[in-house]
Protein backbone atom coordinates (compact mmCIF):
# COMPACT_ATOMS: atom_id res chain seq x y z
CA UNK A 1 0.00 0.00 0.00
CA UNK A 2 1.72 3.32 -0.92
CA UNK A 3 2.44 5.94 1.84
CA UNK A 4 0.20 8.84 1.51
CA UNK A 5 0.32 12.38 3.12
CA UNK A 6 -2.82 11.66 5.13
CA UNK A 7 -0.89 8.25 6.69
CA UNK A 8 2.10 10.65 7.76
CA UNK A 9 0.84 13.64 8.95
CA UNK A 10 2.15 12.91 12.47
CA UNK A 11 5.32 13.80 10.82
CA UNK A 12 4.61 16.70 8.74
CA UNK A 13 5.66 19.78 9.03
CA UNK A 14 3.58 23.11 8.84
CA UNK A 15 5.38 25.65 6.17
CA UNK A 16 4.85 29.12 7.22
CA UNK A 17 5.28 32.09 4.54
CA UNK A 18 6.34 35.54 6.33
CA UNK A 19 6.18 38.28 6.36
CA UNK A 20 2.68 38.32 8.54
CA UNK A 21 0.40 39.88 6.08
CA UNK A 22 -1.61 43.27 6.79
CA UNK A 23 -5.50 42.70 6.88
CA UNK A 24 -6.89 46.13 8.89
CA UNK A 25 -6.86 49.39 7.85
CA UNK A 26 -4.33 51.28 9.48
CA UNK A 27 -4.90 54.74 7.64
CA UNK A 28 -5.95 57.78 10.03
CA UNK A 29 -6.08 60.43 7.63
CA UNK A 30 -8.21 63.40 9.63
CA UNK A 31 -5.64 63.52 13.05
CA UNK A 32 -2.55 61.67 11.59
CA UNK A 33 -2.09 61.25 8.21
CA UNK A 34 2.13 60.64 7.93
CA UNK A 35 4.27 58.80 10.41
CA UNK A 36 6.84 60.85 8.59
CA UNK A 37 7.08 64.14 9.44
CA UNK A 38 8.08 65.78 5.47
CA UNK A 39 8.73 68.88 4.26
CA UNK A 40 5.81 69.44 2.63
CA UNK A 41 2.40 70.68 3.99
CA UNK A 42 -1.25 71.00 3.38
CA UNK A 43 -0.54 74.99 2.54
CA UNK A 44 1.80 74.87 -0.45
CA UNK A 45 1.65 72.38 -3.52
CA UNK A 46 4.51 70.24 -3.77
CA UNK A 47 6.77 70.04 -6.87
CA UNK A 48 4.34 67.11 -8.23
CA UNK A 49 1.25 69.42 -8.08
CA UNK A 50 -0.15 66.79 -4.90
CA UNK A 51 -0.15 68.32 -1.56
CA UNK A 52 0.57 66.40 1.35
CA UNK A 53 -1.34 66.42 4.13
CA UNK A 54 0.18 65.64 8.03
CA UNK A 55 -3.14 65.29 9.84
CA UNK A 56 -4.46 67.62 12.19
CA UNK A 57 -2.45 66.95 15.20
CA UNK A 58 0.43 68.43 12.73
CA UNK A 59 -1.35 70.78 10.34
CA UNK A 60 -3.33 72.82 13.24
CA UNK A 61 -2.08 75.30 16.12
CA UNK A 62 -0.43 73.11 18.56
CA UNK A 63 -0.59 73.88 22.20
CA UNK A 64 1.36 72.70 25.30
CA UNK A 65 -1.16 72.37 27.80
CA UNK A 66 -0.92 72.88 31.72
CA UNK A 67 -3.26 73.70 34.63
CA UNK A 68 -6.65 73.07 35.59
CA UNK A 69 -8.05 73.82 32.25
CA UNK A 70 -6.82 76.10 29.16
CA UNK A 71 -8.01 79.51 28.64
CA UNK A 72 -7.72 81.12 25.48
CA UNK A 73 -9.37 84.84 24.81
CA UNK A 74 -11.13 85.37 21.48
CA UNK A 75 -12.23 89.22 19.94
CA UNK A 76 -15.77 88.37 19.69
CA UNK A 77 -17.36 92.16 18.65
CA UNK A 78 -16.72 95.19 17.20
CA UNK A 79 -17.01 98.72 18.92
CA UNK A 80 -20.66 100.15 16.94
CA UNK A 81 -20.03 103.66 18.94
CA UNK A 82 -20.15 104.82 15.60
CA UNK A 83 -22.37 106.68 12.65
CA UNK A 84 -22.75 109.48 10.59
CA UNK A 85 -24.34 112.68 11.94
CA UNK A 86 -25.65 116.10 11.18
CA UNK A 87 -23.38 119.33 11.52
CA UNK A 88 -23.28 119.89 14.96
CA UNK A 89 -25.30 117.11 15.77
CA UNK A 90 -24.33 114.86 19.01
CA UNK A 91 -21.23 112.50 19.17
CA UNK A 92 -22.41 108.76 19.05
CA UNK A 93 -22.68 107.02 22.69
CA UNK A 94 -18.98 105.17 22.86
CA UNK A 95 -19.41 101.57 22.38
CA UNK A 96 -16.23 98.93 23.14
CA UNK A 97 -14.65 95.52 21.74
CA UNK A 98 -16.08 92.51 22.68
CA UNK A 99 -14.13 89.67 24.27
CA UNK A 100 -14.55 86.01 25.10
CA UNK A 101 -13.06 83.30 26.36
CA UNK A 102 -12.39 79.92 24.73
CA UNK A 103 -11.57 76.92 27.97
CA UNK A 104 -12.06 73.75 28.53
CA UNK A 105 -9.83 70.84 29.50
CA UNK A 106 -8.31 67.59 28.31
CA UNK A 107 -9.31 64.29 27.46
CA UNK A 108 -7.56 60.85 28.21
CA UNK A 109 -7.20 58.62 25.82
CA UNK A 110 -5.36 54.53 26.86
CA UNK A 111 -4.74 51.42 25.48
CA UNK A 112 -4.06 48.36 27.97
CA UNK A 113 -1.70 45.13 26.11
CA UNK A 114 -1.19 41.71 28.68
CA UNK A 115 0.79 39.45 27.96
CA UNK A 116 2.20 35.68 29.32
CA UNK A 117 6.02 35.64 30.38
CA UNK A 118 6.11 32.16 28.54
CA UNK A 119 4.90 33.74 25.28
CA UNK A 120 7.43 37.07 25.79
CA UNK A 121 10.26 34.19 26.17
CA UNK A 122 9.20 31.47 23.21
CA UNK A 123 8.51 34.36 20.94
CA UNK A 124 12.04 35.69 21.42
CA UNK A 125 13.54 32.27 19.43
CA UNK A 126 13.00 33.61 15.78
CA UNK A 127 12.21 30.13 14.46
CA UNK A 128 9.20 29.87 16.98
CA UNK A 129 7.61 32.45 15.30
CA UNK A 130 7.39 35.39 13.05
CA UNK A 131 7.62 38.32 15.04
CA UNK A 132 8.33 38.83 18.65
CA UNK A 133 4.70 38.86 20.17
CA UNK A 134 5.75 41.41 22.29
CA UNK A 135 6.78 44.01 20.22
CA UNK A 136 3.82 42.97 18.26
CA UNK A 137 1.22 43.65 20.71
CA UNK A 138 2.59 47.18 21.60
CA UNK A 139 2.79 48.43 17.83
CA UNK A 140 -0.30 47.30 17.27
CA UNK A 141 -1.92 49.02 20.29
CA UNK A 142 -0.18 52.09 19.31
CA UNK A 143 -1.57 51.76 15.49
CA UNK A 144 -5.56 51.00 16.94
CA UNK A 145 -5.60 53.82 19.56
CA UNK A 146 -4.58 56.17 16.71
CA UNK A 147 -6.82 54.94 14.52
CA UNK A 148 -9.83 54.73 17.36
CA UNK A 149 -8.26 58.64 17.95
CA UNK A 150 -8.75 58.93 14.06
CA UNK A 151 -12.90 58.12 14.65
CA UNK A 152 -12.92 60.12 17.50
CA UNK A 153 -12.05 63.13 15.26
CA UNK A 154 -15.33 62.71 13.79
CA UNK A 155 -17.60 62.37 16.84
CA UNK A 156 -19.16 65.04 19.15
CA UNK A 157 -17.61 64.41 22.03
CA UNK A 158 -20.20 61.87 23.60
CA UNK A 159 -17.77 58.70 22.40
CA UNK A 160 -21.59 58.02 19.96
CA UNK A 161 -20.72 54.61 17.87
CA UNK A 162 -24.08 54.39 16.62
CA UNK A 163 -27.90 54.85 17.86
CA UNK A 164 -30.00 52.28 18.39
CA UNK A 165 -32.87 52.46 16.08
CA UNK A 166 -35.12 48.39 17.29
CA UNK A 167 -34.51 46.25 19.92
CA UNK A 168 -33.78 42.16 19.32
CA UNK A 169 -32.83 39.11 21.60
CA UNK A 170 -29.51 39.75 22.72
CA UNK A 171 -29.73 42.08 19.82
CA UNK A 172 -30.24 45.89 18.67
CA UNK A 173 -30.77 47.30 14.96
CA UNK A 174 -28.26 50.08 14.29
CA UNK A 175 -28.42 53.50 12.35
CA UNK A 176 -25.09 52.88 10.72
CA UNK A 177 -22.54 50.39 11.71
CA UNK A 178 -19.70 52.28 10.23
CA UNK A 179 -17.61 52.59 13.31
CA UNK A 180 -18.79 48.84 14.56
CA UNK A 181 -16.18 45.62 14.87
CA UNK A 182 -16.95 42.50 16.09
CA UNK A 183 -14.70 41.61 19.38
CA UNK A 184 -15.93 45.24 20.29
CA UNK A 185 -16.54 45.95 23.90
CA UNK A 186 -19.63 48.38 24.43
CA UNK A 187 -21.91 49.84 26.40
CA UNK A 188 -25.36 51.10 25.78
CA UNK A 189 -26.91 54.77 26.96
CA UNK A 190 -30.24 56.51 27.60
CA UNK A 191 -29.51 60.03 25.87
CA UNK A 192 -32.24 61.47 28.01
CA UNK A 193 -30.55 60.72 31.49
CA UNK A 194 -26.90 59.53 30.78
CA UNK A 195 -27.80 55.87 32.55
CA UNK A 196 -25.70 53.04 31.08
CA UNK A 197 -28.43 50.72 30.88
CA UNK A 198 -26.07 47.91 29.54
CA UNK A 199 -22.69 47.00 30.70
CA UNK A 200 -19.36 46.08 28.87
CA UNK A 201 -20.60 43.70 26.10
CA UNK A 202 -18.90 41.84 23.52
CA UNK A 203 -20.36 42.52 19.69
CA UNK A 204 -20.50 38.76 18.80
CA UNK A 205 -22.05 39.29 15.11
CA UNK A 206 -23.16 42.49 12.49
CA UNK A 207 -25.14 41.97 10.00
CA UNK A 208 -24.35 44.17 6.80
CA UNK A 209 -27.48 44.19 5.38
CA UNK A 210 -30.04 44.62 8.47
CA UNK A 211 -27.82 46.47 10.55
CA UNK A 212 -28.57 43.68 13.31
CA UNK A 213 -25.52 44.10 16.05
CA UNK A 214 -25.52 40.61 18.40
CA UNK A 215 -23.51 41.04 21.79
CA UNK A 216 -22.86 38.58 24.39
CA UNK A 217 -24.50 38.06 28.51
CA UNK A 218 -28.27 38.63 28.99
CA UNK A 219 -30.82 40.46 27.01
CA UNK A 220 -30.72 44.11 27.54
CA UNK A 221 -34.14 46.58 26.43
CA UNK A 222 -32.85 48.89 24.22
CA UNK A 223 -35.07 51.06 22.19
CA UNK A 224 -34.62 54.35 20.47
CA UNK A 225 -33.04 56.74 23.32
CA UNK A 226 -30.41 54.63 23.62
CA UNK A 227 -26.71 55.38 22.05
CA UNK A 228 -23.93 52.80 22.04
CA UNK A 229 -19.98 53.91 22.91
CA UNK A 230 -17.10 51.94 24.23
CA UNK A 231 -17.37 50.82 27.36
CA UNK A 232 -16.42 53.83 29.88
CA UNK A 233 -16.05 56.13 27.43
CA UNK A 234 -19.51 57.85 27.27
CA UNK A 235 -18.69 61.42 27.21
CA UNK A 236 -15.12 61.12 27.80
CA UNK A 237 -13.66 61.35 24.16
CA UNK A 238 -11.85 64.23 22.36
CA UNK A 239 -13.75 67.05 20.51
CA UNK A 240 -14.67 65.95 17.19
CA UNK A 241 -15.67 68.07 13.91
CA UNK A 242 -19.30 66.59 14.58
CA UNK A 243 -19.11 68.99 17.70
CA UNK A 244 -16.37 72.00 16.85
CA UNK A 245 -17.91 72.28 13.04
CA UNK A 246 -21.39 73.35 13.25
CA UNK A 247 -23.72 76.28 13.99
CA UNK A 248 -25.23 74.78 17.35
CA UNK A 249 -24.33 73.63 20.58
CA UNK A 250 -21.98 75.02 23.42
CA UNK A 251 -18.40 74.33 22.39
CA UNK A 252 -15.33 74.98 25.03
CA UNK A 253 -18.22 77.77 27.12
CA UNK A 254 -19.48 79.61 24.39
CA UNK A 255 -23.40 79.53 23.94
CA UNK A 256 -23.81 79.45 19.99
CA UNK A 257 -27.79 79.40 20.53
CA UNK A 258 -27.24 83.07 21.99
CA UNK A 259 -27.82 86.08 19.82
CA UNK A 260 -24.36 87.48 20.94
CA UNK A 261 -22.76 84.30 20.05
CA UNK A 262 -23.64 84.72 15.97
CA UNK A 263 -20.05 84.72 15.49
CA UNK A 264 -19.42 81.19 16.94
CA UNK A 265 -21.07 79.58 14.34
CA UNK A 266 -19.67 77.33 11.45
CA UNK A 267 -21.20 77.05 7.94
CA UNK A 268 -23.53 74.58 7.01
CA UNK A 269 -25.60 73.03 4.61
CA UNK A 270 -28.07 70.31 4.41
CA UNK A 271 -28.04 68.23 1.26
CA UNK A 272 -31.24 66.14 1.68
CA UNK A 273 -29.61 63.11 -0.17
CA UNK A 274 -28.78 65.15 -3.18
CA UNK A 275 -24.99 64.72 -4.54
CA UNK A 276 -22.20 67.37 -4.30
CA UNK A 277 -22.01 69.73 -6.87
CA UNK A 278 -19.60 72.60 -7.59
CA UNK A 279 -22.28 75.11 -6.82
CA UNK A 280 -23.27 73.71 -3.32
CA UNK A 281 -19.45 73.33 -2.67
CA UNK A 282 -18.62 77.04 -3.65
CA UNK A 283 -21.47 78.63 -1.69
CA UNK A 284 -19.78 76.43 1.03
CA UNK A 285 -16.48 78.54 0.43
CA UNK A 286 -18.00 82.39 -0.05
CA UNK A 287 -19.72 82.18 3.35
CA UNK A 288 -16.61 80.85 4.62
CA UNK A 289 -14.96 83.73 2.97
CA UNK A 290 -17.72 86.38 4.01
CA UNK A 291 -18.33 85.56 7.94
CA UNK A 292 -14.54 83.96 8.66
CA UNK A 293 -10.83 85.60 9.02
CA UNK A 294 -9.27 82.05 7.94
CA UNK A 295 -9.28 80.72 4.63
CA UNK A 296 -10.41 77.22 3.71
CA UNK A 297 -7.12 74.84 3.22
CA UNK A 298 -8.37 71.50 2.89
CA UNK A 299 -11.72 69.18 2.32
CA UNK A 300 -12.17 65.60 3.94
CA UNK A 301 -14.99 63.32 3.43
CA UNK A 302 -15.59 59.91 2.11
CA UNK A 303 -14.17 57.65 -0.44
CA UNK A 304 -18.64 57.34 -2.30
CA UNK A 305 -18.62 61.27 -2.64
CA UNK A 306 -14.90 61.73 -4.21
CA UNK A 307 -15.99 58.68 -6.15
CA UNK A 308 -19.08 60.48 -7.73
CA UNK A 309 -17.39 64.12 -7.81
CA UNK A 310 -14.54 62.31 -10.41
CA UNK A 311 -17.03 60.77 -12.44
CA UNK A 312 -18.75 64.42 -12.95
CA UNK A 313 -15.42 65.82 -13.34
CA UNK A 314 -14.99 63.40 -16.26
CA UNK A 315 -18.84 63.20 -17.60
CA UNK A 316 -18.73 67.37 -17.84
CA UNK A 317 -14.94 68.65 -18.36
CA UNK A 318 -12.12 67.60 -20.53
CA UNK A 319 -9.07 66.87 -19.73
CA UNK A 320 -6.37 68.22 -22.34
CA UNK A 321 -3.19 67.41 -20.71
CA UNK A 322 -1.36 65.08 -18.39
CA UNK A 323 -0.78 68.00 -15.87
CA UNK A 324 -5.03 68.91 -15.63
CA UNK A 325 -6.05 64.87 -15.33
CA UNK A 326 -3.35 64.65 -11.95
CA UNK A 327 -4.83 68.11 -10.61
CA UNK A 328 -8.80 67.71 -11.57
CA UNK A 329 -9.53 63.88 -11.80
CA UNK A 330 -6.52 63.21 -8.88
CA UNK A 331 -5.01 60.13 -7.11
CA UNK A 332 -3.65 61.43 -3.71
CA UNK A 333 -6.47 64.40 -3.91
CA UNK A 334 -9.20 65.33 -6.28
CA UNK A 335 -8.97 69.18 -6.41
CA UNK A 336 -12.10 71.36 -5.93
CA UNK A 337 -11.55 75.48 -6.47
CA UNK A 338 -7.57 74.74 -5.95
CA UNK A 339 -8.68 72.76 -2.31
CA UNK A 340 -7.24 69.29 -2.28
CA UNK A 341 -10.11 66.90 -1.29
CA UNK A 342 -9.09 64.31 0.99
CA UNK A 343 -10.73 60.94 1.91
CA UNK A 344 -11.20 59.17 4.91
CA UNK A 345 -12.93 55.78 5.89
CA UNK A 346 -13.76 57.51 9.38
CA UNK A 347 -15.66 60.20 7.66
CA UNK A 348 -19.25 60.21 8.30
CA UNK A 349 -21.03 59.22 5.74
CA UNK A 350 -22.54 61.71 3.76
CA UNK A 351 -20.62 64.45 5.13
CA UNK A 352 -17.70 66.93 3.88
CA UNK A 353 -15.57 69.25 5.86
CA UNK A 354 -14.28 72.38 4.99
CA UNK A 355 -11.15 72.89 6.98
CA UNK A 356 -9.20 76.11 7.92
CA UNK A 357 -6.37 74.30 9.72
CA UNK A 358 -5.51 78.05 11.28
CA UNK A 359 -8.58 77.73 13.19
CA UNK A 360 -8.11 74.87 14.96
CA UNK A 361 -5.55 73.56 17.70
CA UNK A 362 -3.85 70.58 18.73
CA UNK A 363 -4.11 71.11 22.59
CA UNK A 364 -2.14 68.60 24.70
CA UNK A 365 -0.07 67.82 27.69
CA UNK A 366 4.16 66.90 26.37
CA UNK A 367 4.78 63.55 26.48
CA UNK A 368 6.01 60.83 23.47
CA UNK A 369 7.58 62.11 20.51
CA UNK A 370 4.85 64.34 18.58
CA UNK A 371 2.69 66.26 20.21
CA UNK A 372 0.45 64.83 21.75
CA UNK A 373 1.23 61.34 20.72
CA UNK A 374 1.01 57.86 22.94
CA UNK A 375 3.63 57.52 25.83
CA UNK A 376 3.93 54.00 27.62
CA UNK A 377 3.44 54.61 30.85
CA UNK A 378 6.55 54.00 33.28
CA UNK A 379 6.33 56.62 35.84
CA UNK A 380 6.64 54.38 38.36
CA UNK A 381 10.00 52.58 36.93
CA UNK A 382 9.17 50.05 34.66
CA UNK A 383 6.63 49.74 31.20
CA UNK A 384 5.60 46.09 31.68
CA UNK A 385 4.58 45.23 35.24
CA UNK A 386 3.87 41.82 36.67
CA UNK A 387 -0.08 41.35 37.40
CA UNK A 388 -1.46 41.66 40.62
CA UNK A 389 -3.36 38.70 40.84
CA UNK A 390 -0.17 37.00 41.15
CA UNK A 391 -0.49 35.21 37.54
CA UNK A 392 2.19 34.54 35.16
CA UNK A 393 1.35 37.38 32.90
CA UNK A 394 3.02 40.94 32.76
CA UNK A 395 0.68 44.25 31.51
CA UNK A 396 1.47 48.20 30.17
CA UNK A 397 -0.86 50.55 29.37
CA UNK A 398 -0.41 54.06 26.46
CA UNK A 399 -1.53 56.58 27.43
CA UNK A 400 -2.07 60.13 25.89
CA UNK A 401 -3.24 63.29 26.99
CA UNK A 402 -4.56 65.85 24.85
CA UNK A 403 -7.68 67.71 22.77
CA UNK A 404 -8.73 69.36 19.50
CA UNK A 405 -10.37 72.47 19.99
CA UNK A 406 -11.29 75.13 17.37
CA UNK A 407 -10.20 78.76 17.60
CA UNK A 408 -12.23 80.04 14.58
CA UNK A 409 -15.13 78.51 14.12
CA UNK A 410 -16.48 80.61 11.45
CA UNK A 411 -13.59 79.89 9.44
CA UNK A 412 -15.17 76.27 9.17
CA UNK A 413 -17.70 74.62 6.82
CA UNK A 414 -19.42 71.15 6.23
CA UNK A 415 -21.95 69.92 3.46
CA UNK A 416 -24.42 67.10 5.87
CA UNK A 417 -26.56 64.09 4.21
CA UNK A 418 -25.04 64.07 0.90
CA UNK A 419 -25.64 61.00 -1.36
CA UNK A 420 -22.89 58.50 -0.77
CA UNK A 421 -21.89 54.64 -0.04
CA UNK A 422 -23.84 52.87 2.50
CA UNK A 423 -21.30 52.03 5.38
CA UNK A 424 -19.23 48.30 5.79
CA UNK A 425 -18.04 47.07 8.85
CA UNK A 426 -15.61 49.06 10.66
CA UNK A 427 -11.95 47.41 10.17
Amino acid sequence: MAQTTANADAVLKNYYLGPIREQLNQKAVLMFNSDTVGEGSSKSPSTDGERSWRGLSRESENIEYAGRQWVIPAHTARNEGMGAIAEGGTIPVAGQQGWTDLQDTLKHNLGAIEITRFAIRLSERSEGAFLRLLKGETEGMVKDLRKDVNRQGYGNGTGTLCAVTADGAQAFTADSIQYLRVGMRIDAVDVNDDSVDMVNRTILTINEATKVVGYSGVDAALAANHRICRTGSWKKEINGLGKLIDNVGNVHGVDSTLPANMWFKSVVKVAAGAAFSEDVGQQVLDAIDMTGQGDNEIIITTHGIVRRYANQLKAMKRFNDAQSVKLRGGFTALLFNEQPMFKDVECPKGTMYFLDTDGLAWIYLPDGDQPGNWDWVDDDGAILTRKGDRSDAFEAYIAADHDMAVLARNSQGKITGLEDDAAGVWS
